[in-house]
């Protein structure tokens, strides 16, 4: 395991090219030398400071600034090592846990004291460790690494390689209640203009913000993203009236962005390989309204929908007429009639008998990604026995897909 690679004195040596390193590691605590002291000093790493800095200086560290100023220089490359290696659990508990998923910065490989942690949440002073096989040999050490780490006010919580892999969804959920329920105690450089319960002050106006403020032209964010509800005019939203929006507004807006045909087509080449970016709501030069709300609502409507929690899924607007063993075989369209007010429909044949009727064509035919999901569904299904709720289901997915259609034209509408 990469741990055994990292953590043991022989490659620690080998790596500094000395014995000397911090107690953790199984060295004597030994000054950096002085071309190692100006790296130090050239870097952000480790806040540029030496033991010869004023205390005024040491005071005016920036929280992310952790690490034991004499051994940094050395330490600094056997975290970059690990940094690049990380093991497959810690991977994929990265994946969870990046970007303040949890609602909180969480660091990885972050030197504290002497001490590489895993990871770490500076402003909640929570330690979180993936444990692979090497720790059960080094118990004492661990313990060791424990008591300094809660003696400089950080809790550790620690998670094996073993729970990590069973279920990685459980183990970031135990980490953010863990985040949660612990005050906030140091603030970190990128949460200083925050609210107490994302690790800031709540001072001042960030980058963040600035966002939010194009948005609005008000800095206000809804208490469920860490600000303070303050009522806006109608000059600020359109015709909206006085809102201010939530994560799950900017969910929505972003959905209904993705849905956009005139975006899809724009960036169809990123798309297949990269993310474009997503541009700014604009304000309709008609009406005044901003394209924000426009766009939360579309967004909003498509997703429920795509959850099927919409009422409009049970809606259903085709038939399933002749009753038979519901048995799929080798489903297939059938062109019917046009539909006044839905357009070119048909029906969609399971076996040599059965069929849902008045399927639109539109949804037939509907892409998400690759694959055409009213097609896929049944195909996947061949040779199995349809069921009450099978063929329910399916016609909801005809709902969905044909509103999507409906939903995704309107968006169209908007621009972006």
């Amino acid at each position: 395991e990469q741990d055994s690679v990292f953590e043991s004195d022989g490659a620690i040596n080998e790596v500094l090219g000395e014995s000397v390193l911090n107690p953790s590691f199984g060295g004597a605590v030994g000054g950096p030398t002085s071309e190692n002291r100006e790296k130090f000093q050239s870097s952000g790493d480790g806040g540029g400071q030496t033991s010869s800095d004023s205390d005024e200086q040491v005071k005016q560290r920036p929280g992310y600034v952790t690490a034991n100023l004499h051994n940094y220089p050395y330490i600094k490359e056997i975290r970059d090592g690990l940094k690049e290696n990380q093991t497959d659990a810690e991977k994929i508990i990265w994946e969870y846990v990046r970007n303040k998923k949890t609602g909180h910065k969480i660091r990885r490989q972050h030197i504290i004291d002497n001490f590489i942690t895993d990871f770490v949440c500076l402003p909640k002073k929570v330690v979180i460790e993936i444990d692979g096989g090497i720790h059960l040999q080094q118990k004492e050490q661990d313990e060791l690494r424990t008591l300094t780490l809660n003696e400089k006010g950080y809790k550790v919580i620690r998670f094996t390689n073993e729970e990590v892999f069973a279920n990685p969804i459980s183990v970031a959920t135990q980490i953010k209640e863990v985040l949660d329920a612990r005050q906030t105690i140091i603030q970190d450089e990128d949460s200083a203009f925050l609210s107490p319960s994302f690790g800031g002050a709540g001072g001042g106006q960030s980058s963040g913000v600035a966002v939010v403020d194009h948005i609005t032209d008000k800095a206000f964010l809804s208490p469920s993203m860490g600000g303070v509800r303050g009522g806006q005019s109608s000059e600020n939203v359109g015709n909206e009236g006085g809102q201010t929006f939530a994560p799950i507004d900017i969910l929505d807006y972003i959905y209904a962005v993705l849905h956009s045909p005139t975006y899809r087509e724009k960036y169809k080449e990123f798309l297949k390989i990269d993310f474009p970016r997503v541009p700014y709501p604009r304000r309709d030069a008609i009406n005044g309204v901003s394209t924000f709300w426009q766009l939360v609502k579309l967004g909003g409507e498509l997703r429920q929908i795509h959850l099927l929690e919409s009422p409009v899924v049970d809606k259903y607007i085709t038939q399933y007429p002749v009753s038979g063993d519901n048995v799929v075989a080798k489903p297939h369209f059938s062109y019917s009639p046009p539909l006044e007010g839905v357009g070119e429909v048909g029906n969609v044949y399971i076996n040599d008998s059965q069929y849902f009727a008045n399927v639109p064509l539109a949804a037939w035919n509907f892409y998400i990604g690759g694959y055409q999901p009213a097609q896929k569904w049944l195909k996947d299904r061949k040779g199995r026995t349809l069921d009450f709720e099978d063929i329910l289901h399916y016609q909801k997915i005809i709902v969905a897909l044909t509103e999507t259609d409906r939903i995704m034209k309107e968006i169209d509408k908007i621009e972006l």
